[in-house]
């Protein structure tokens, strides 16, 4: 009887440490999810900086070009204008939001809480498969599932 109180006690303790070591394992993931999201977030900001330049030149060349006097403007070239600022108006606008939003200044906002709750079970699963961390950032970058407002 003593040897099967034992071997029961045995089991507990295994799967005790068992258990144990999922949390610690769990708790490091959660530091690394956190890393993640950061390169994610500013690598977003860094592309659509990118994109915000090569905008700007296309937006200054072609209003220098509409306010040429000498080149007489056809009906399509008005409405490439009419959409190039726009695009770039609202492209601003989108950075500049990004930019507000700054993650790293209200790590417990809401929105963010919601983000990384929606995402951390698919990007957890990527973490044990050991996928690579541009792999990991890329998913979060473009493939995440977006939060409610």
């Amino acid at each position: 009887m003593t040897k099967a109180i034992a071997k029961k006690g045995d089991v507990f303790k295994e799967s005790a440490i068992v258990y144990l070591k999922s949390l610690d394992d769990f708790g490091l993931f959660q530091e690394k999810y956190n890393a993640f999201i950061k390169i994610a977030y500013y690598k977003l900001i860094k592309d659509a900086e990118d994109i915000d330049y090569k905008l700007e030149k296309e937006f200054i060349r072609l209003n220098a070009e509409n306010n040429n006097t000498k080149i007489k403007k056809i009906e399509a070239f008005k409405e490439k204008i009419r959409v190039m600022n726009e695009r770039f108006d609202n492209h601003r606008q989108m950075l500049e939001g990004m930019k507000i939003w700054n993650l790293l200044e209200n790590p417990k906002g809401e929105r963010l809480i919601a983000f990384k709750n929606k995402n951390i079970n698919k990007v957890y699963i990527m973490y044990k498969n050991q996928q690579s961390q541009d792999k990991i950032v890329n998913f979060i970058e473009y493939y995440y599932d977006t939060p409610n407002p």
